[in-house]
């Protein structure tokens, strides 16, 4: 019995047939269907069905068909908390990263980034449906609560389903839900730049969206909160180091017996005929030299030869000539100096002001000054002493996450450098601490959210081979451990044949394109789960042979010269020999058996080759009559 959605559209319907839906866990939502009509001007025309259970058609008619598929997934075959799993993969210009933007961006950026696309997603939580779409003026002649955009719950009604109302206005359902995304903000009409517009703008109807940010505060809090996936690197520490800025010393002078306080010794001595008693508390140390290298490197990066001047004579004027181990004073001098200066830029409109923040430097020092945790050692280069800050990764401090977060916000002389590990190592590691750093945020933004769709467009790019090949375990393994109160779906995009072989082909979606046609369309893989790669490749990622081109070259080289009818016996021997070059035991079986084949029959071959076989034997045994003569003359 065919079940239609009643409502004052044009010409639109739902229809269903026999629909039961089978949930992996509870209470969940999860995307199962995505179409888009156009975007950049492109007519897509493209619909990709998520769900093992249902099909979902948008028919010439304007009806959406959901069939129920015989195919019923294994009960947590992911994992208990994980609902569904699903990879879009396509070769470049596909649209694969374009679709998972557009669902991963909020309403507002969407509108920012893609003006003129045209989408719908369907969304399914516990036999409830929700809609969310954008221009959908002339498919969905309904209301719209803001521009363009459109968020809707349906209801099912005496086997009809409805639109029943704006999203925001069903209960808390949006609150309930949030999908995570790493946005890509290069395409906004806006010329803001690679950055989120509408960051902090409230007013974003459907549901949430919290963005991936991967930085080194993220990676901190995750290594530290997770020992159990980091116990490697929780003996480690992350550094703080300056940046030294004092391009010569002879031309800047903080005090009036010494340039710069962490001067080394022996050039004092030189200079002066006498050796300066000085602090030789670490932490003490650090924070002078910091100070002095911020304002150095404001020093440095201004333009108007004439601010400079100005800038230097602030410096000379606010030389030090006080107790030289007095911390307390040293400081509250060089602070002066440094808000000075900063004031004489402000006055003067040196552009160079409006990238400084002396508060947010200050805020630093202060939390450098007032972290027991923390551990400064000192050594020497370049005739100077330098002193570096270390941060313990054994256990959380919320204060040094902080500080590393002011740290990677300011423009300033400060580096904060990772503890020791390979490029994949960190690349995995930060990655996943991204994740975890935007479900912890919304958790804290948002209450009672537990049930996520996370977006991943190629997180995996950039990693080695075999971390590659450990990354979606590795993901799951996380979210299973360490949130399993949350409910996930997610929807990536890869290039790695590994990730597909952890997948079920039912969760693996082609985006094709026909050349003939000029259409786009989405079919679902043939070869995935525990497949091996030649067969992933051939299936998923759209490629000729699962091989280089110079060693399909190579190959078809070879097959040419088999060919050959006209070949000796030294070029049938060079054959083999390059045929055994090859590893892939088939190919090169084939290939010498082709060999074989073609040339066994010439009888004149044969006896060449026969007679060359004789030749090198010859000489072999003569080589070994000569080495035995030779020891019984010795």
């Amino acid at each position: 019995m065919k079940v239609y959605i009643v409502y004052d559209v044009k010409n639109i319907s739902f229809c269903y047939y026999n629909i039961s839906i089978n949930l992996f866990v509870g209470d969940a939502m999860k995307l199962i269907y995505f179409y888009l009509w156009r975007c950049y001007d492109v007519d897509f025309n493209l619909g990709i069905n998520l769900s093992e259970n249902t099909f979902i058609t948008l028919k010439k008619d304007n009806t959406l068909e959901i069939k129920e598929l015989e195919h019923q997934a294994p009960l947590n075959f992911y994992g208990e908390n994980i609902i569904n799993v699903s990879a879009i993969v396509g070769k470049n210009g596909s649209g694969k990263s374009t679709i998972l933007n557009i669902l991963g961006l909020n309403r507002l950026d969407v509108q920012s980034c893609y003006p003129d696309s045209q989408w719908m997603a369907i969304y399914e939580n516990n036999g409830a449906y929700f809609l969310e779409g954008f221009n959908l003026e002339e498919k969905f002649n309904i209301h719209k609560y803001a521009k363009k955009y459109i968020a809707y719950s349906l209801k099912k009604d005496n086997n009809e389903l409805y639109f029943d109302d704006f999203i925001q206005n069903n209960g808390n359902i949006q609150n309930n839900y949030c999908i995570i995304h790493n946005p890509d903000f290069s395409n906004n009409k806006n010329s803001y730049g690679n950055s989120n517009i509408h960051e902090y703008d409230s007013r974003n109807y459907g549901f949430k969206r919290s963005y991936l940010k991967t930085n080194v505060a993220s990676l901190y809090e995750f290594i530290t909160k997770n020992n159990d996936f980091c116990s490697n690197l929780n003996k480690k520490n992350i550094n703080i180091n300056i940046i030294d800025t004092n391009k010569d010393s002879t031309e800047i002078k903080f005090y009036s017996q010494l340039n710069y306080y962490l001067e080394h010794d022996s050039l004092i001595f030189i200079r002066s005929k006498k050796n300066i008693k000085k602090i030789e508390r670490n932490e003490d140390l650090f924070i002078i030299s910091l100070i002095e290298s911020y304002i150095t490197y404001i020093i440095n990066n201004i333009i108007d030869e004439e601010n400079i001047t100005n800038c230097k004579k602030i410096i000379t004027n606010n030389e030090y000539d006080d107790d030289m181990l007095n911390f307390t004073l040293i400081k509250e001098s060089l602070m002066k100096t440094t808000i000075e200066i900063i004031k004489y830029l402000e006055n003067n409109h040196d552009y160079l002001f409006e990238h400084l923040n002396i508060q947010l430097f200050f805020e630093i020092i202060s939390l450098i000054k007032n972290n027991n945790k923390l551990t400064f050692n000192n050594g020497q280069s370049s005739g100077k002493n330098k002193i570096s800050c270390s941060i313990p990764l054994n256990e959380y401090d919320n204060s040094i996450h902080e500080l590393i977060l002011k740290i990677e916000e300011i423009n300033a002389p400060i580096a904060i450098r990772i503890p020791n590990m390979s490029s994949g190592e960190y690349s995995l590691n930060s990655k996943i601490a991204g994740i975890s750093k935007a479900i912890n945020l919304s958790e804290n933004e948002i209450d009672n959210i537990k049930n996520f769709i996370i977006i991943l467009d190629e997180y995996d790019e950039n990693l080695h081979p075999e971390w590659s090949r450990r990354f979606f375990a590795y993901l799951l393994d996380y979210l299973k451990k360490e949130h399993s109160e949350c409910k996930f779906q997610l929807i990536i995009s890869t290039h790695s044949p590994y990730i597909i072989s952890d997948l079920m082909k039912e969760n693996v979606i082609k985006i094709e394109y026909n050349s003939l046609l000029k259409t786009f369309y989405s079919t679902k893989a043939t070869h995935s789960f525990a497949s091996n790669v030649y067969d992933i490749i051939n299936d998923s990622f759209f490629l000729s042979q699962p091989i280089g081109k110079f060693a399909e070259n190579k190959i078809n080289d070879i097959l040419n010269l088999i060919d050959d009818k006209s070949i000796n016996s030294k070029k049938y021997n060079e054959l083999q020999r390059l045929i055994n070059t090859i590893d892939d035991t088939y190919i090169r079986k084939t290939l010498l058996t082709k060999l074989c084949d073609n040339h066994n029959f010439n009888k004149e071959l044969q006896l060449e080759k026969i007679e060359d076989d004789i030749q090198t034997l010859i000489s072999k045994k003569n080589k070994l009559l000569n080495e035995i003569n030779g020891k019984h003359h010795d």
